[in-house]
């Protein structure tokens, strides 16, 4: 991890995610302050689950991991981050704590935000206030989605919303290289590395994708759909 503090203030930044732009120069500045710009190289954790919630995180750069982390079964990828998103959950208005890990994938960069003055800025203007409630539900949203589909759908329509959710979220084609591994790939589907792979393969039989190393391209998006919707 490499502090960068001091680069690019807030209000000529070119990288805040949506929720800043309610806030006026006096806000910003403020927020500037405080904020410290942070570095991370692939595999380096950015927030660890039960940690203090000490700063929120404004993404800014690169492709991170959301895992939460379970006591018996393997941990669980609910999703993938990247810029310009904002990281915050439930717990900086319940006890404090982090309740998710965020790992980078890629070289990143978030500018982590001293609770205290975002939460006194929250206060203080209703428009920002209601632009993070909704950030975080929608991020609750998607989560809820996520744990219907694992227990509704079987293994490939699992596998399939992944590779649906890599195409149209993260990369924004339909062919491209995977910057994380099959064990994510597994993890980000909920199920077994082993059982990922026999998806992958079978897809990959049926020429519904093609996958070179970590290149993956779909060849029927159509058929991909179906068996995502129906799993």
């Amino acid at each position: 991890m490499i502090d960068t503090s001091g680069s690019n203030g807030c209000i000529d930044c070119n990288h805040r995610a949506a929720i800043f732009k309610h806030l006026n120069k006096d806000e910003l500045n403020r927020i500037d302050d405080t904020r410290y710009i942070l570095s991370f190289k692939p595999g380096e954790q950015i927030v660890k689950q039960g940690a203090p919630f000490s700063y929120v995180l404004s993404f800014t750069s690169g492709l991170a991991k959301i895992i939460v982390e379970g006591s018996a079964k393997p941990d669980m990828i609910v999703k993938l981050v990247k810029p310009v998103e904002f990281i915050a959950g439930p717990g900086l208005f319940v006890d404090n704590r982090h309740y998710f890990s965020v790992v980078a994938l890629e070289k990143s960069c978030v500018c982590a935000i001293d609770t205290y003055v975002f939460k006194d800025v929250l206060r203080r203007n209703h428009n920002f206030n209601e632009a993070y409630l909704s950030a975080v539900n929608q991020n609750y949203l998607f989560v809820m989605q996520k744990l219907i589909s694992t227990f509704e759908k079987n293994t490939k329509g699992r596998v399939a919303e992944a590779l649906l959710y890599l195409a149209n979220d993260i990369y924004h084609a339909e062919a491209f290289n995977l910057t994380f591994s099959i064990n994510d790939l597994a993890s980000l589907s909920g199920m077994s590395k082993e059982s990922a792979f026999r998806c992958i393969k079978d897809f990959g039989d049926d020429d519904i994708i093609r996958m070179s190393k970590k290149r993956i391209e779909i060849l029927n998006l159509k058929l991909l759909t179906e068996i995502s919707k129906k799993g």
